[in-house]
C-alpha cells in the first residue's frame, strides 16, 4: 500500500487524476483472482519472482488482506542465480509471521509462484521444504484465450 500511496501522491502532484494504480502486488492479486475464480474463504499467496524485484501477496477469496515488495537487485551470472531460492526464501521469511497472522484462521496451504525467475533451479523444491505448503507454478493466461485469425487490432 505505501508504494500505492507514493504512486497517487506523486500523480497528484504532477496534476493528474489516477484512475487505477496496478502494481506488482495488486496486478498479481487480480491475474490470481481472474484465472482461479477463488471461493470466499480460499486462502492463497501468490508470489511474483522478478528479474529485479518480487512481490508476495495473502488474498482471502479475490480480497488482497497483506503484501509486500522488495528489489532483489541480483546480476544474472551463473553463480548469484543459484543464490536465489536463498534470496527469496529470507524476503519470505521475513513476511512469514505476517502471513499467519492475516490469513487466521485460516491456514496457509498453497504458494503460486509467478515471474520468469520461477524456472530457476530449485526455486519451488526450496520453498516447498521450507514453507510446508503445496507449490504450483501459476498461469496468469489461463483464462484468457487467442484467436490468431481475429480481425481485432
Amino acid at each position: 500500500m505505501e508504494r500505492v500511496d507514493w504512486i497517487r501522491e506523486t500523480l497528484t502532484l504532477a496534476g493528474k487524476i489516477p484512475a487505477v494504480v496496478d502494481v506488482e502486488p495488486c496486478a498479481l492479486a487480480n491475474a490470481w483472482a481472474y484465472n482461479s475464480e477463488p471461493g470466499p474463504t480460499d486462502v492463497t499467496t501468490p508470489l511474483h519472482v522478478g528479474l529485479r524485484r518480487i512481490a508476495l501477496t495473502l488474498l482471502r477469496g479475490d480480497t488482497m488482506l497483506y503484501s509486500r515488495g522488495a528489489e532483489l537487485s541480483i546480476e544474472w551470472s551463473s553463480t548469484e542465480a543459484r543464490t536465489l531460492p536463498e534470496r527469496v526464501l529470507a524476503m519470505v521469511d521475513l513476511q512469514w509471521e505476517a502471513l499467519v497472522y492475516k490469513a487466521h484462521p485460516l491456514a496457509l496451504e498453497t504458494l503460486y509462484l509467478s515471474g520468469g525467475s520461477v524456472q530457476a533451479a530449485a526455486l519451488a523444491d526450496t520453498l516447498r521444504s521450507r514453507t510446508g505448503m503445496r507449490v504450483i507454478e501459476m498461469d496468469p493466461f489461463r483464462r484468457i484465450s487467442y484467436v490468431p485469425a481475429s480481425k481485432a487490432g
